[in-house]
């Protein structure tokens, strides 16, 4: 293609068959989502919960500082994350949880995440007061010592274009999984994550 090109150029006029050889560069690209002269850069978000907590039972005790445990019978753990740094216009390519257990417990547990239908405070939140969830059904099978990856690209997105930020849950059917909390996490990778590959336009 380069060859034909260039015995269309002749003394710096671009003839019609070169003309139409750029044009169809420019369709395969645009066909790929690509823009034909440059590409955006993929940036990456990686977002510390900068609210999370535990319930459990029916009782009205705050458990803020402790582990994210989740499973049977009643224990569901809450997560928020601030998306205000993202610029505005982003467009979300991948939104990604990442939460990590402990080495503990035994078995293995289906947890379910959730988007969370209302406001609550990592400090008073429990059993009595919790927020609705909306349950979308998706599960990771959880072992302990597992670090599990789900995937929130459409509630992410949906967020951005308006929708209020209640943050994410988690619900186990199984034997209790005590994952790592922002206050708990030995280090930071160990602290629940949200991350964000977007565009911007």
């Amino acid at each position: 293609m380069l060859a034909s090109f260039r015995h269309h150029v002749v003394s710096g006029r671009v003839l019609p068959a070169a003309v139409a050889l750029m044009a169809l560069g420019s369709a395969v690209a645009a066909a790929q989502g690509v823009s034909p002269t440059s590409s955006k850069p993929i940036l990456v978000a990686a977002l510390k919960a900068n609210a999370d907590a535990r319930v459990q039972g029916q009782t009205a005790t705050n458990f803020a500082n402790g582990d994210l445990i989740v499973g049977l019978p009643d224990k569901l753990a809450f997560l928020h994350f601030d998306l205000k740094s993202l610029p505005a216009g982003a467009v979300i390519q991948s939104a990604e949880l990442v939460v990590s257990f402990r080495s503990l417990s035994s078995g293995s547990n289906p947890v379910e995440v959730g988007k969370v239908q209302g406001s609550w405070r990592e400090t008073t939140v429990n059993a009595t007061n919790q927020p609705t969830v909306q349950w979308n059904g998706t599960s990771r099978t959880v072992t302990p010592g597992a670090t599990v990856i789900y995937d929130l690209k459409g509630p992410v997105s949906a967020i951005l274009a308006g929708e209020p930020n209640y943050g994410f849950a988690l619900r186990g059917d199984g034997p209790l999984m005590y994952g790592y909390s922002r206050e708990t996490a030995p280090a930071p990778a160990q602290q629940p994550t949200l991350r964000i590959k977007y565009l911007v336009p």
